[in-house]
Order: structure tokens, then C-alpha cells, then sequence
């Protein structure tokens, strides 16, 4: 994680713009994850397991447009949704 991140929330008050802008680059981090993972795997006899177990849980992490079954009891996509009320 980025230190510059951790040390702005710790060290001050966020207002909602700044907390929106972290939960949408954590967002693109979790998508980056996903194509570094199924890049990282291509080819190497590991790619069922990770399009099996790791994409499908960072996918639903990320939000609910996703072509999974399953789904996590919250995800990015909805705290974005609660933080800007």
C-alpha cells in the first residue's frame, strides 16, 4: 500500500472528495490486480485456479458488475455509493 495514502489518513481529516479519490484508486488497483494476476498465470498451468479463486473474489471486491455467481457483502463500488451521500 502507498505510505503517502496511509499517512494522509492518519494525519488528517478527509474530506469526502479526497476519501472518494482513494476509493477510486483503490478501485483501479484492484482492477490492475486482476489483469497482472490473469497476465502473471497465462501459460503456466496455474490460470484455472487463479480465474477459479483470486479473479472472481478481487472482481467482486471491486463492485457488482461482474460476471460471477457469488458476491461479497460489500464491495468498493457501494462504499463509494454510501461516502457520497
Amino acid at each position: 500500500m502507498d505510505a503517502e495514502i496511509c499517512t494522509r489518513a492518519e494525519d488528517q481529516e478527509l474530506g469526502r472528495g479526497e476519501r472518494l479519490d482513494m476509493l477510486e484508486e483503490a478501485r483501479e488497483y484492484l482492477e490492475q490486480a486482476i489483469h497482472l494476476i490473469r497476465d502473471a498465470t497465462r501459460n503456466t498451468g496455474e490460470e484455472d485456479r487463479a480465474e477459479v479463486y483470486i479473479i472472481p473474489t478481487l472482481a467482486m471486491c471491486v463492485g457488482n458488475d461482474h460476471e460471477y455467481l457469488g458476491s461479497q457483502p460489500y464491495n468498493v463500488e457501494e462504499l463509494y455509493e454510501a461516502l457520497s451521500r
